[in-house]
């Protein structure tokens, strides 16, 4: 009986010691979402739409990427909304942010389509949207790298995003439609042989019931005329479910997928995202290993010819300098 005790403790021992070892593959952010979305400073563009962004700690002269997000729809209810939901501060985290190669941050702009009565997405909004992340970038010039410029959105995002790369294509050195529910054309696919799309999709989604064989159409069409093969990949998902690895109860659940993106393409638990499956333009399947996910992916791709068509008034420069300041001073107060 003593024997038995013994080798049961020690079992018990062992288990304690070993158990530090698995909790350390988890995806614990060091600062919770809900302080991270404070981090996200308001702003707006003259005439056309408000949006929230969050500004790297600066460090000497360094210029850093910059990462925009579009919500899905309702989620521009109201200023802030498209904060909600997606889990997009997670990209403002320490980890995140040291995950951006070769500046160690980025800046993170999040518009909200409060021109539309619908709160949603329309191709008609892109000179619209344009205008703003053109705004955005002129008053942050001399620290934002405009040949690392990546935009991303969910459902209406995704397809805005396809609306927006394919309309500016010397803009953007990325771009990441998700659940998209927009078909580009063979003509504006044409555009893309010097841009980066990462797709996402679910075989299941309820709004797109093709989502995955329209996805994969415009991957094969993109891989034939690409010159970056190894920048175009695919991911479709043959379940959608929360970081946490619990399923959202609504019938439309298999449109839920962003939370793969907003998570770096990592569950909760630090394990390469559950039930999908990526590949990249040369065919090759895409495993991921923490912490290299999407933002290491990004930060591979650039846009050396970048025609940004921004003109830097000297007021733009006044209030840069006023914005450099308050950014600096806001800093002082995160965690």
């Amino acid at each position: 009986m003593k024997k038995i005790i013994s080798v049961f403790m020690c079992i018990l021992m062992l288990a304690s010691c070993m158990a530090p070892l698995f909790s350390t593959s988890a995806e614990t952010l060091s600062i919770s979402n809900d302080v991270l979305d404070t981090w996200f400073l308001d702003g707006e563009c003259p005439g056309e739409l408000d949006y929230v962004y969050y500004a790297p700690e600066m460090k000497d002269d360094t210029k850093y990427p910059l990462m925009i997000w579009l919500h899905g729809a309702k989620s521009g209810d109201e200023p802030r909304a498209q904060l909600d939901w997606y889990r997009f501060s997670n990209w403002a985290s320490p980890e995140y942010q040291s995950r951006f190669k070769n500046a160690g941050g980025a800046f993170l702009l999040a518009p909200r389509s409060s021109k539309d009565p619908t709160n949603n997405w329309y191709e008609t909004g892109c000179a619209s949207l344009k205008a703003t992340i053109d705004y955005f970038v002129s008053i942050n010039k001399d620290r934002i790298d405009t040949s690392r410029i990546y935009i991303s959105g969910y459902s209406t995002g995704g397809s805005m995003v396809w609306h927006m790369v394919t309309r500016y294509p010397d803009f953007f050195a990325a771009a990441m439609p998700i659940a998209s529910l927009y078909n580009p054309t063979s003509g504006e696919i044409s555009n893309l042989s010097d841009t980066s799309i990462w797709m996402f999709s679910c075989d299941k989604d309820f709004y797109v019931s093709a989502t995955t064989p329209m996805a994969e159409a415009n991957f094969e069409q993109i891989k034939e005329i690409t010159n970056r093969p190894s920048g175009i990949r695919l991911t479709a998902f043959s379940e959608a479910v929360w970081p946490s690895n619990t399923k959202q109860d609504a019938f439309d659940k298999e449109h839920y997928i962003w939370g793969a993106v907003t998570n770096d393409m990592f569950m909760d638990s630090g394990e390469q995202y559950y039930y999908s499956r990526t590949i990249d333009g040369n065919g090759d399947e895409i495993t991921f290993e923490r912490p290299n996910g999407i933002i290491s992916w990004l930060s591979l791709q650039t846009n050396d010819n970048a025609d940004t068509n921004v003109t830097v008034t000297i007021f733009d420069r006044i209030f840069a300098l006023i914005r450099n300041f308050s950014d600096k001073i806001l800093s002082l107060f995160r965690f």
